[in-house]
């Protein structure tokens, strides 16, 4: 068949969400991925409470299958040491890339898609899709879900990447074994990179060691990896692997008439605690809604109008979030910020609440500056 009624370019969560439900609703849908899965991704593999809500939003599955481990609390981190730890906060879940795009793909399969991996898109060509092997076919929708580097989105908006807007991160996978201590909780390093963090996160039989920070401030970003990596095993890795994620700059301009943008493509990526995920399914559930909608009213140049609204969802969530940054990412407030958590709990665990999808930004930092401010008041009183 060389004519589709929508071709969704990548099959990660944003592209699953979008083909399931439109193939549910009996589209005709071709979901493209130049990798073959099941395929290893680099992502630290932790996931919200608001994830979890936007994958019951979609699929008519359990959750469980496609999450590794289930923790409640985390462990923050200076580069000199522990500076707080809860463990009886909001639930999150951390899992494999690997496992939870399988998972997806198997569930969104199910709805009948027609699935083209291994192929790469090479343009978008109008409603024509063309390919590296020559090949094309046709589509009234375009949905691009491939990824920060979309090919989709420079083909709509050329010129649109420019590298020194994202973060660089750097990860590798260990064996949990291979560490004497144990990682009971995901922990948060402070310290080691600018405009950014690292993470150790322990899923079901490995631990995920990771860095990412602004490009732009961050010139050595493999060695300081590397320096990280050493800091928590005592040895260099063996194997490290990295990928560009949007770092607050998403699109303003997601699509064009009958062609949409999701997840990084769109660069739907919380600003501050870097989660892509959550924010790709709902993307790619409001991408697909708009293409029925469009589709149902037989104006499929409508289908930007239509998503816009609930794109907007999404981006005033940011909104805030990209300002707040200014008050924790530059290395005095940083400084300050890592002095003050040890007797912060009550950050932490408003933090811990913004990670699991509980609050949003505007309250978080009205509970984090007014600690602040009390705290600027009582040691000025007691002087």
């Amino acid at each position: 068949m060389n004519k589709y009624d929508v071709a969704v370019v990548g099959s990660g969560p944003g592209g699953a969400a979008s083909a399931y439900i439109l193939s549910a609703s009996g589209m005709k849908v071709a979901l493209i991925d130049r990798c073959v899965f099941p395929r290893n991704k680099l992502c630290g593999g932790l996931l919200s409470g608001r994830a979890k809500t936007a994958f019951e939003s979609i699929f008519d599955e359990a959750w469980g299958p496609a999450i590794e481990s289930e923790m409640c609390g985390a462990r923050f981190f200076g580069s000199e040491g522990l500076l707080n730890s809860i463990d009886n906060s909001y639930p999150l879940y951390l899992t494999s890339r690997k496992t939870f795009d399988s998972y997806l793909l198997e569930l969104a399969s199910k709805k009948g898609p027609k699935v083209f991996h291994g192929v790469a898109v090479t343009s978008i060509d109008r409603n024509r899709v063309n390919f590296r092997d020559g090949t094309s076919f046709t589509s009234d929708f375009i949905i691009g879900a491939d990824g920060a580097t979309s090919r989709v989105r420079t083909c709509l908006f050329p010129d649109s990447f420019h590298k020194e807007d994202y973060a660089l991160c750097f990860q590798s996978e260990i064996p949990r074994s291979e560490l004497r201590e144990t990682k009971p909780l995901p922990e948060i390093y402070f310290g080691f990179v600018r405009w950014g963090y690292a993470w150790v996160f322990p899923k079901g039989e490995t631990l995920s060691i990771g860095i990412g920070g602004s490009l732009s401030k961050n010139r050595n970003m493999k060695n300081l990896f590397t320096r990280f990596f050493r800091h928590v095993t005592g040895r260099g890795p063996e194997s490290i692997r990295g990928c560009y994620t949007p770092l607050g700059n998403y699109s303003k301009k997601p699509g064009i008439g009958n062609a949409l943008l999701v997840g990084d493509a769109a660069g739907l990526v919380d600003p501050i605690t870097g989660e892509g995920i959550a924010f790709a399914l709902m993307s790619g559930k409001f991408a697909a809604q708009s293409i029925l909608k469009a589709a149902n009213s037989g104006i499929p140049h409508m289908a930007y109008d239509f998503y816009k609204p609930s794109y907007r969802s999404i981006t005033r969530f940011f909104s805030p979030a990209k300002m707040l940054r200014h008050f924790l990412y530059p290395s005095y407030p940083q400084a300050r910020l890592i002095r003050a958590l040890p007797r912060a709990t009550e950050i932490v665990e408003s933090y811990l609440g913004l990670i699991a999808g509980r609050m949003n930004y505007y309250e978080f930092a009205r509970i984090a500056f007014g600690k602040t401010v009390r705290d600027l008041f009582n040691r000025t009183g007691r002087q």
